[in-house]
């Protein structure tokens, strides 16, 4: 059985008439909409009032709703509301899958808050979950206090709710835009959505260490007990990248995937608040007096219990699953770099092979280059017919003497492109780089923001993946009609500022 729930504290309700009036007027616009809609799954679904309790001051309306799901399943939402005086209000919302579902469909449904709830948040002053400030909408960080304010927040060790926050990249449009607002809305009730600004995330990885931080347009979840020394992998991080690449829709992926990874700890942590559990157990106290317990209902939760012991230990393996997964992915990029090593070395011996070769012949081949320095002067000369390399060329790379390499596959482009053999100009790129430099490049058209002699740049292919501050890059203008094609080449290394 697949169970979610959430608890939200409402205040300032002086200007509504009760907390019933307001979510029964709410349930009936919903179900207006929803049923104007054939497609809709809420053809099927029924409120009903399960039971009104007023004790005092405090009053607690149940409401329960089904809804019939594929395969002959139902969802069960109950629905509680507590209201305590005329300023303070609770209410919960508990979501299940019955087994018949569960056990013909288990991977069918990704479920997320109730739509009725982020209604409601707009309608009422929502204050809390868990006791903590959860707005409908993210949290801007705007300022640098407010940096130092969300780094303490997430490293605060008595916080008990999940912490998302979204980035905004510093020299590139964002994968989805008002990704922040979009997942807000989303997850609301499972976990605070803050966002934060992209130059203000130099100062969060500042505080945090690059690790553990999150940058350039990603997203990532801090869960509750956040440790610096422990591992951070442990905190689901979502690149750009990543969502770029998604199949199909990035804003839908995205929001599908950090909901999918919230739900199960949202499960595991729900509780039911004390005012609302209080109110019950009293009322429970009140039954045991006129009669006991049957031996049937004390079984049923002694095994509730030990279901929800046991959910508990299956969120710790996945937990561990994880972390080994990532060790793994370590592992197998270590191993690619030693080829990728290995295979550079083979080269550079056959090189050498072929040097003593041509000096037996009395003939004579230039020594491989030493430095950047060297690797330029020499692909001026051997690359002169194909590539334009000015005197004020700018170079920011580590690349050292392999930029002579780089260049050779630029060389290859070229004459692709002359020959009228270019075809899928990403595979062209990526082919001649995986040969030459062991690093598949990938080409990237389009405005650069960078000018060469007042002519702006629109090609650019990336010899370095990674953090924005790692990733290297060639720009270069076109020169001549294709058969006689040049490339003009005036940068070479990290992304310009």
């Amino acid at each position: 059985m697949r169970t979610f729930g959430l608890a939200v504290r409402a205040i300032d309700l002086s200007q509504q008439k009760s907390v019933e009036h307001v979510f029964e007027k709410t349930v009936d616009e919903w179900r207006v909409t929803k049923l104007s809609d054939p497609r809709s799954i809420a053809q099927g679904f029924s409120l009903t009032r399960n039971r009104d309790i007023k004790k005092g001051d405090t009053r607690l309306i149940e409401y329960l709703a089904d809804q019939r799901a594929d395969h002959e399943g139902r969802w069960r939402t109950l629905v509680r509301m507590f209201q305590k005086g005329a300023e303070h209000a609770w209410l919960t919302f508990e979501m299940t899958l019955d087994d018949i579902a569960e056990r013909f469909a288990p991977a069918m449904y990704n479920v997320q808050p109730p739509r009725l709830l982020r209604n409601l948040g707009k309608l009422l002053t929502i204050k809390t979950v868990d006791g903590w400030d959860v707005p409908v909408s993210a949290l801007a960080v705007a300022d640098q206090s407010s940096v130092e304010d969300l780094a303490r927040e997430i490293l605060d060790p008595k916080r008990i709710v999940p912490l998302v926050v979204v980035t905004e990249p510093v020299y590139t449009k964002p994968a989805v835009r008002d990704l922040g607002r979009l997942l807000g809305e989303h997850v609301f009730g499972l976990a605070r959505v803050v966002h934060v600004g992209p130059k203000l995330t130099f100062t969060l990885t500042a505080r945090l260490g690059k690790e553990l931080s999150v940058f350039d347009g990603g997203v990532r979840i801090y869960w509750p007990g956040v440790d610096p020394d422990a591992s951070p992998q442990r905190h689901p991080l979502i690149t750009r990248h990543a969502i770029e690449r998604a199949e199909g829709s990035p804003k839908r992926w995205i929001l599908e995937e950090v909901s999918r990874k919230l739900i199960p700890v949202a499960t595991a942590r729900y509780r039911e608040p004390e005012a609302i559990r209080n109110l019950l157990q009293a009322i429970e106290s009140e039954k045991l007096e006129e009669a006991q317990f049957s031996q049937l209902e004390l079984t049923e939760k002694i095994r509730t219990a030990i279901r929800e012991r046991d959910d508990a230990l299956d969120l710790e393996q996945a937990a561990f699953a994880e972390l080994r997964k990532a060790d793994l992915e370590k592992k197998d990029f270590e191993a690619a770099l030693f080829d990728a090593r290995r295979e550079r070395d083979k080269w550079r011996a056959l090189y050498d092979s072929l040097r003593l070769k041509a000096e037996a012949r009395g003939e004579h081949l230039p020594p491989p280059p030493q430095d950047e320095n060297e690797a330029l002067e020499q692909a001026r000369k051997s690359f002169k017919e194909t590539l334009l390399l000015p005197t004020d060329l700018t170079i920011e790379t580590d690349l050292g003497p392999d930029v002579y390499d780089a260049l050779n596959a630029m060389h290859e482009v070229v004459l692709r492109e002359r020959s009228r053999k270019m075809g899928d100009r990403q595979k062209a790129f990526a082919d001649a780089f995986g040969k030459h430099l062991n690093h598949p490049a990938r080409y990237e058209p389009g405005a650069t923001g960078l000018y060469y002699q007042k002519e702006e740049c629109r090609h650019r292919v990336h010899i370095k993946s990674g953090k924005p501050q790692d990733t290297e890059s060639i720009y270069w203008l076109e020169q001549g009609e294709p058969d006689k094609r040049k490339y003009l080449i005036f940068r070479i290394g990290r992304h310009a500022p």
